[in-house]
């Protein structure tokens, strides 16, 4: 069901080519509500109550309820192993700085500090800001 996707932010592709963790976590959570709906469906409709579509997104929505820690956890991870890496790498000397709860605006108040010459070199640092607006924000991490 594409709700359910959309809510793990499942999709093929995402799984054979990016982050194996994260993809995992988006699968396993994404599989198991999806199972849990289809065993429901067809309960009732051996039941002859079948379920209408409003109870159908109803039972959708709480299990997306239901499993999304599971892919929020795992985001998590993933969130923090790239700021340990990619982000401490790109920062430098300047990683004290940067504020892993406000990620895109203390990236952006870094970059605003650097002077001319370094802002045309830290262009990183933009770029940052970007994958992690993109891949992390509205997604549960709090920011």
């Amino acid at each position: 069901m594409r709700l359910l996707q959309r809510a793990f932010n499942y999709t093929e592709k995402d799984a054979e080519e990016n982050n194996p963790n994260l993809a995992n976590a988006s699968r396993i959570a994404f599989e198991r509500a999806d199972l849990e709906l289809q065993e429901e469906f067809s309960k009732r409709f051996e039941e002859q109550d079948p379920m209408t579509r409003l109870e159908i997104r109803n039972k959708a929505n709480e299990l997306i309820a239901e499993f999304k820690d599971l892919y929020t956890d795992e985001l998590r991870l993933e969130y923090q192993d790239y700021v340990s890496t990619t982000v401490a790498e790109t920062l430098l000397g300047r990683f004290n700085e940067f504020n892993i709860q406000d990620p895109v605006n203390s990236l952006q108040r870094i970059y605003d500090s650097l002077d001319a010459s370094e802002q045309r070199s830290g262009r990183k640092i933009l770029n940052l800001k970007v994958v992690i607006r993109r891949a992390y924000a509205d997604q549960g991490l709090g920011f």
